[in-house]
C-alpha cells in the first residue's frame, strides 16, 4: 500500500506521515519493490526460492539427516520414505 501510493505520485513524507513510518522506509521499500518485481514481500518471513534453491534446500535436509542416521540402523524403503523435507 505504501510503495503504491508512492508509485501513484504521492511524496515518500507524505506516505510516510500517513502512515507513522519514516520517508526512507518507503523509498526503500519502493527500491526493493522495482529491482525484485514481484519477488518482494513474500510475507509471513518465508523465503520466495527459485526450484534450484528448493532442490538445495532439500538436499540441505537429506545431508543432516544421513548425518545424524546411526550407521547401525538399516536403511529401508519406508524409513526415507518418512524424512520429512
Amino acid at each position: 500500500m505504501a510503495v503504491k501510493l508512492y508509485q501513484n505520485g504521492k511524496t515518500s513524507v507524505e506516505v510516510g506521515n500517513n502512515l507513522g513510518i519514516g520517508a526512507e522506509l518507503v523509498r526503500r521499500w519502493s527500491g526493493e519493490l522495482t529491482k525484485s518485481k514481484s519477488r518482494s514481500f513474500p510475507g509471513n518471513g518465508k523465503q520466495l526460492l527459485t526450484e534450484e534453491q528448493k532442490k538445495i534446500v532439500s538436499l540441505e535436509k537429506v545431508k543432516v539427516f544421513l548425518k545424524e542416521f546411526e550407521p547401525t540402523q538399516k536403511i529401508t524403503t519406508l524409513n526415507i520414505w518418512t524424512i520429512r523435507i
